[in-house]
C-alpha cells in the first residue's frame, strides 16, 4: 500500500505539523504491541495543492508503521478479518480550514516472525555505501533478529537479502504489519479482497503493488 501520485496534489500531502505529538519518539513509535493510551498524535496542516485523499501522507509520519486514512476507509478496513489495530482522532488543517474526517492508523504487532520463510530466504549485510557484504541463513526469527540488532550496532550495518520469501499462505488476515524486516520489506500488506474492496468503493489516494512486481528478489507465497 503505497501513496498514488496521480491522486494527491502532492507528495507528501503534509510537510508540516501544527504539533508534532509522540510520532517522533522511536521508543514509542517502533515497538511492538499496543501503543499506551496516552499516546498523543500529531497535528496536520495539508499543503495548499494537496487533495483530501482517503489516504494521506506527510513527511513525519513514517507510513510503514502509521497510515493516515479517511474515518470511511477506517470502517470498511474494520469489516474485514485484519490484525489488531488502533486508531486516533486526527486535527487537520487546510487551507485554514479545519477538516474532521481522518484518523492515524496503526496495526498493533508486526507479522513479520510469521511470515518470513526462513528455510528459503538468504540475507546479506548492507553498509553506509550499500555495498553487499556475506550470506547468511538463520534457523527463526529470534537468531535473526539478534544477528540484525548485533550487527546494526556494532557497525550501523542494515539487514537486505539476496532471496527473501514471505509466506503468506497461512495466515487469514486481510491486512498486517510488517517491521523489523530486511531493507524494502517492511510495511503494510493488504489481501486481494480487501484491496478489490476498496478500489470498488471509490477510496483514493492509494496505490497497491504485488512485491514481487516492485522487488523482484523478494517472493510472495499465496494460498492455491
Amino acid at each position: 500500500m503505497s501513496p498514488n501520485a496521480r491522486q494527491t496534489g502532492s507528495i507528501p500531502q503534509s510537510s508540516e505539523g501544527l504539533s508534532y505529538g509522540d510520532i517522533y519518539n522511536n521508543k514509542i513509535t517502533l515497538s511492538d504491541g499496543p501503543l499506551s493510551k496516552d499516546f498523543q498524535p500529531p497535528e496536520l496542516i495539508l499543503e495548499k495543492r494537496a487533495k483530501q485523499t482517503s489516504f494521506i501522507t506527510a513527511s513525519y509520519v513514517n507510513s510503514l508503521y502509521f497510515l493516515i486514512l479517511e474515518n470511511a476507509l477506517v470502517d470498511l478496513i474494520a469489516k474485514y478479518d485484519v490484525a489488531e489495530f488502533q486508531t486516533w482522532k486526527l486535527n487537520v488543517i487546510h487551507q485554514g480550514i479545519f477538516i474532521d474526517k481522518y484518523r492515524l492508523f496503526r496495526i498493533s504487532t508486526s507479522y513479520a516472525e510469521k511470515v518470513i520463510d526462513f528455510n528459503h530466504s538468504v540475507f546479506t549485510l548492507l553498509n553506509m555505501e550499500r555495498e553487499r557484504i556475506g550470506e547468511y541463513m538463520f534457523k527463526n526469527f529470534e537468531e535473526y533478529i539478534n544477528f540484525k540488532n548485533k550487527k546494526w550496532n556494532e557497525g550501523n550495518l542494515r539487514m537486505f537479502y539476496k532471496t527473501l520469501v514471505l509466506d503468506f499462505s497461512n495466515l487469514d488476515k486481510d491486512m498486517i504489519r510488517l517491521s523489523s524486516m530486511p531493507f524494502h520489506g517492511p510495511g503494510y500488506y493488504v489481501s486481494e479482497r480487501l484491496k478489490e474492496a476498496i478500489l470498488s468503493a471509490g477510496f483514493t489516494g492509494m496505490a497497491f503493488t504485488e512485491i514481487q512486481e516492485k522487488y523482484p528478489d523478494i517472493k510472495g507465497v499465496y494460498r492455491t
